[in-house]
């Protein structure tokens, strides 16, 4: 793993000096692996370039300060994978400057690039491998996928769904031609029926198959939940208990924590105490890294449950704080920018020690979108209803015939005046 004297690809150069590792290829499984996706991290210790030789290795992460390459991971036709960096695994620090983030992210990277060389992953893969939406009855729902190609050399792929009941389309049906190392993003869209009622929902399965080998598959999962329309005004309520600082990330009808500094909430003293969401307990998974109270940068699992659901349009929120010990404040309002996300600040940093927090937000839609009208079958009495698309087809066989037939009742007409005259 210390890649030195690699026979394809070697360390190069020392660059002499501390900097921040940033990853330029998040898709890759020693970024985005079984261990976690790796974060940038700052490494205060000497940070060895490696050199690429043109040969289809993949450029993972570079030095920020310099842009020059510090890890590539390669695949040759025959499966060989080659991980090509100098970072040693037992120091983030220097031993002098603490920095347990840094090798909390040096720690997941060097997991998932054994766990890349050693097992036999797919070669292309699907990213995010499941994502969670939510709308109301007779909306579509859209969801952006990426596929990236590390088979080792140039290929398409075909794309499917499966295993879904609500109308699923794809934007593409196949990816066209992909160099290895690169990647294409397509869409999906789910739409809701309307005959789903709040709480209903369905599961799609995203399937990746190789042209040129078929056994070279990735799959990924969409589930999309049918929601109830919001009230023009509803209140979300939050509580938790806070050692650090924590932003709270809401989205639709998602919630979930991106935990800064010192103990994450609901972790302090090694307990387990829940987030509270509109009256409901939902207690959070957590890495557990470097132990139960998680004193470092990190995600938590995903609250699927809020309802109303934050709509994907304009609105107001006002933020009531009820208890805290230093503050609460909103880091981001919904926006076409960010997704319509709404992100709280909870700050318990300048005080120390933990404590419950709990705040109120009030959303008011704006201007509410007007709901879709839900499409009902036209009833029929015998006979057939011939569908718009094709009832243009006969319009001109309807009006031509529409003239014969005026044209023989005028001439019955001349006639029979004739003969009566």
């Amino acid at each position: 793993m210390q890649g030195y004297d690699l026979t394809h690809l070697e360390n190069a150069t020392s660059n002499g000096t501390s900097g921040t590792v940033t990853f330029v290829d998040t898709s890759h499984p020693v970024v985005a692996g079984p261990f976690g996706t790796v974060a940038d991290f700052i490494y205060h210790w000497d940070i060895d370039e490696t050199s690429q030789t043109n040969m289809g290795e993949v450029l993972v992460a570079e030095k920020a300060e310099s842009g020059t390459p510090v890890v590539v991971a390669f695949e040759d036709a025959s499966g060989a994978r080659i991980v090509a960096q100098a970072f040693g695994v037992y120091s983030a620090d220097h031993g002098t400057v603490s920095n347990e983030a840094g090798l909390a992210e040096l720690e997941k990277l060097f997991k998932n690039s054994i766990d890349w060389l050693t097992t036999r992953w797919p070669s292309v893969y699907l990213t995010p491998p499941s994502q969670v939406g939510s709308g109301v009855a007779c909306t579509t729902v859209t969801y952006t996928v990426s596929l990236a190609n590390y088979t080792g050399i140039t290929d398409s792929f075909d794309l499917s769904v499966s295993g879904n009941d609500w109308q699923t389309s794809l934007s593409m049906d196949n990816t066209g031609i992909i160099a290895s190392g690169e990647s294409v993003t397509f869409t999906i869209d789910v739409k809701i029926p309307a005959s789903a009622s709040p709480g209903d929902t369905d599961t799609v399965t995203i399937t990746a198959t190789s042209v040129t080998d078929p056994a070279i598959t990735d799959t990924a999962t969409i589930t999309t939940k049918a929601t109830s329309p919001p009230p023009p005004t509803f209140k979300i309520s939050i509580s938790s208990y806070i050692d650090g600082r924590s932003l709270l990330i809401i989205r639709t009808n998602t919630v979930q924590w991106h935990h800064l500094d010192y103990a994450a909430p609901g972790r302090h003293g090694f307990v387990n105490l829940p987030t509270i969401i509109n009256g409901i307990e939902w207690y959070p998974e957590w890495p557990d890294v470097p132990d139960q109270e998680n004193r470092r940068e990190c995600f938590s699992s995903i609250y699927e449950d809020l309802d109303p659901a934050l709509p994907k349009e304009e609105v107001e929120v006002e933020l009531k704080i009820i208890q805290a010990r230093h503050s609460i404040s909103i880091a981001e309002h919904p926006s076409i920018d960010n997704d319509y996300t709404l992100i709280i600040d909870f700050d318990n940093d300048p005080v120390g020690g933990a404590t419950w927090y709990e705040c109120e937000l009030i959303i008011n839609v704006t201007q509410p979108s007007p709901q879709p009208p839900c499409p009902t079958p036209s009833p029929t009495v015998g006979g057939t209803v011939m569908p718009m698309n094709k009832l243009g087809l006969i319009m001109p066989w309807i009006f031509v015939t529409s003239l014969v037939l005026l044209a023989i009742t005028s001439l019955a007409l001349w006639m029979k005046k004739n003969k009566t005259g």
